[in-house]
């Protein structure tokens, strides 16, 4: 089976994990170690410049990095509204926040994505935040294979299938930017086995991803 493998690299990622609204000096905010289905489906839209049905898509990813890190921000947090004049008070609450070091963002695409939107991207492309912008990619064409149990670490799985953190996020947002599908995902950063029929193999590197459909 023909498939594209896309690294996208960079110097910082931060993919805020929203079971955490904020944070704190003793508290860092926390980065997911992946980014969720919605993020990533996201990007291929800001690299594509438009609109990607979802039904069209097939593809796997995951992240790699070097290590986890900190950096001290400010963020502003609303406090108040006030209906008569729609002024929003807010407040300056400096944070700590974790981020990822020298991330590697790999995606396995069977249907739905083309190379040429990442060679040539229509939007500047980040790993999170505005400031972690990717500095490089590799593209290849990749044989891939269809198995039912494979290592998977760093990545979203669907809640029943592989362990770890649970959280709740959209498949996607729409164009009218309604979330399509909440539904509660596990975050599977830790080395481990899976049994699935739906995973699929780059036999070149050895890689295990789960495949992603938007439908």
């Amino acid at each position: 089976m023909n498939a594209w493998s896309i690294e996208l690299h960079g110097i910082t990622a931060h993919f805020r994990d929203n079971r955490f609204n904020t944070g704190g000096i003793d508290i860092p905010l926390r980065t997911f170690r992946c980014p969720p289905p919605s993020t990533l489906f996201g990007l291929l839209c800001a690299a594509k410049g438009g609109w990607i049905e979802p039904a069209t898509l097939k593809l796997g990813w995951k992240m790699s990095f070097t290590g986890i890190s900190k950096d001290f921000q400010r963020c502003k947090i609303p406090e108040g509204y006030i209906i008569r004049t729609g002024f929003q008070n807010v407040k300056d609450s400096p944070v700590v926040r974790e981020f990822l070091s020298f991330p590697v963002l790999s995606i396995l695409a069977i249907e739905g994505v083309s190379p040429e939107w990442f060679q040539a991207p229509v939007n500047p492309l980040a790993l999170g935040r505005a400031e972690d912008l990717v500095t490089g990619y590799n593209i290849s064409q990749a044989q891939v294979e269809m198995v039912t149990s494979g290592n998977i670490e760093n990545q979203f799985l669907p809640a029943g299938i592989g362990y770890g953190a649970l959280c709740s996020a959209p498949l996607y947002f729409d164009e009218k930017r309604i979330p399509y599908k909440n539904q509660l995902l596990v975050e599977a950063n830790d080395n481990q086995t899976i049994q699935s029929e739906k995973l699929m193999k780059n036999p070149s590197t050895g890689e295990t991803f789960f495949l992603w459909n938007y439908e």
